[in-house]
């Protein structure tokens, strides 16, 4: 059995949930774009968007999801605090801060919820390859290979 409908692409099994990722951005235009550059990768990741830190937590809360990639400059509030109650509530995600322009200190503040920094306007592959690395990382995690 399989979940995907008529013309959606190639079916995915049913009994293995697809690497999930989540963007938030509150720029509709970046939201696009990244959309474009993961166009290839939509039909084995489940890759949702969101404008807010409040979508965003109601996405997180609906399904564990493997990746969060946030940009540190929301408009409602920052990136960081969206960080931070992701870190407390879901531990098990995989967290990268993405700015524009951040500044130092802000760099530094977000260290300690996010695993790693992606630059704004980075391009495609770049995109892409961190994603992807970052995927591996959460199925390492979910798998125990990296507990002690």
């Amino acid at each position: 059995m399989t979940n995907a409908p008529d013309g959606a692409g190639p079916p995915k099994p049913m009994n293995r949930r697809a690497p999930s990722v989540l963007i938030v951005d509150s720029d509709i235009r970046v939201r696009e774009r990244l959309r474009g550059a993961l166009f290839a990768q939509l039909d084995s990741w489940d890759v949702r968007f969101a404008a807010g830190a409040a979508e965003a937590l109601s996405l997180l809360e609906e399904s564990p999801l493997s990746v969060l990639l946030a940009d540190l400059h929301l408009l409602a509030t920052d990136g960081q605090s969206l960080l931070e109650e992701a870190k407390e509530r879901f531990p098990q995600t995989v967290r990268i801060a993405m700015a524009d322009g951040a500044a130092p200190r802000e760099m530094v503040r977000a260290a300690g919820v996010a695993h790693q920094f992606l630059p704004r306007g980075c391009d495609d592959e770049t995109l892409r390859s961190t994603l992807a690395r970052a995927l591996a990382l959460s199925e390492l995690l979910a798998a125990g290979r990296l507990r002690r």
